[in-house]
């Protein structure tokens, strides 16, 4: 990729920037084989890629569907579509015919890539250096992700480049202060919560394990920080039979998505000292609010204060805003977050988006979730 200017307001041109003064150091780990690589080889592997996927006639604002495992290379498939401001969608491999079917009529991809195709990207050519100009910009759609279902039908949530990295940047701003460390997502690597963690790793030159959980890996690899959905919170509380051990060198743990269970979180954090840390937020909303990275600062029931960039706002049921400590329906407005696709079209963002999500920002500025509205 010599030779081709990558504006840094992209995920390729920061991938650019950051092995330009990172180069080997680690940013990407295989959590099913311990396998890492540094800044420098995710951006030739990205490049090669983007190369390939060229070869096969993908063109700014094409979507291509790629039907991957849990991993590394779901994420060096995003940055190569972000090189051609093309749009990536990720399936999983074990979705059921139907569900595959409805997805794709939906979404209609340009492209299907399976996992074997995937790996030849991959392995491609070089990319020859280049004068085109017909990269992928901040606005360009970058990624399709699956949001909540709604009436037996699920919504599909598009971020650009500039939303994912506007959210990356609000999470690396709230932890800067642990510098850089590894952070293991037990997302999968396709959701939005496993993209963000590895793009905010990106910006803070920190590295990410992609893949879920494997005792195998966690015997070889440290990490600062644990990204848990919230249902498996409760399998490193520290009792029963089966709880996991937190890994050596954990220094939080985070939950994301909405409130924590507290028993399991106090559990935890009772048994091994680890925080505990709240994030609100998701796939149309973006990163909305967290609490901060050390031991008590998270009240019970409590999701922090407003991450950088992002406003909130609670209305009542008249649509004026709440006063601290009323309730309301929560409104977030940020860089961040998404907007629906509507027959194959994404919708236009408004300034003010409606969460369905009932919660009460208290005096402090901290937002507090309650019940959902309706």
């Amino acid at each position: 990729m010599q030779g081709v200017e990558l504006s840094p307001g992209t995920l390729i041109g920061r991938l650019a920037s950051r092995a330009a003064c990172l180069g080997s150091r680690t940013f990407l780990v295989d959590a099913a084989t311990g396998a890492a690589m540094g800044f420098d080889e995710a951006l030739d592997l990205a490049g090669r890629a983007a190369a390939g996927l060229t070869r096969l006639g993908t063109r700014r604002g094409d979507r291509v569907a790629f039907v991957l495992r849990d991993g590394p290379e779901v994420l060096l498939s995003l940055l190569a579509v972000s090189e051609l401001g093309a749009c990536a969608v990720f399936l999983d491999p074990g979705l059921s015919p139907g569900r595959r079917k409805d997805a794709l009529r939906v979404l209609g991809p340009k492209l299907i890539i399976e996992a074997d195709a995937a790996a030849r990207l991959l392995r491609g050519r070089r990319p020859k250096a280049s004068a085109s100009k017909d990269r992928g910009r901040p606005g360009d759609p970058a990624v399709v992700f699956r949001g909540i279902p709604v009436c037996a039908r699920s919504q599909w949530v598009v971020h650009t480049q500039g939303s994912l990295l506007a959210g990356a940047a609000a999470l690396a701003e709230r932890f800067a202060s642990l510098g850089r460390g590894s952070e293991w997502c037990l997302w999968p690597a396709g959701s939005y919560f496993g993209l963000l963690d590895a793009v905010c790793a990106l910006q803070r030159g920190g590295r990410v394990v992609l893949g879920g959980w494997s005792p195998a890996a966690a015997e070889q690899l440290q990490a600062a920080c644990l990204d848990l959905p919230l249902p498996v919170l409760s399998s490193f509380s520290g009792g029963g039979a089966r709880a996991r051990r937190p890994p050596e060198g954990l220094r939080w743990v985070r939950c994301s998505g909405g409130p924590v269970p507290e028993r399991a979180a106090q559990g935890l954090e009772r048994s091994s000292g680890i925080p505990v840390v709240a994030l609100f937020g998701g796939p149309l909303w973006g990163p909305v609010a967290s609490t901060q990275p050390s031991l008590g600062a998270r009240k019970s029931g409590c999701v922090g204060l407003p991450l950088h960039g992002c406003d909130l706002a609670v209305f009542d049921r008249s649509g004026r805003r709440s006063r601290p400590g009323q309730p309301g329906e929560i409104a977030v407005r940020s860089a961040g977050q998404g907007t629906l696709l509507f027959d194959g079209r994404a919708s236009s963002a408004h300034a003010w988006r409606r969460t369905g999500v009932r919660g009460a920002l208290d005096r402090d500025g901290e937002l507090h979730l309650l019940r959902r509205s309706g």
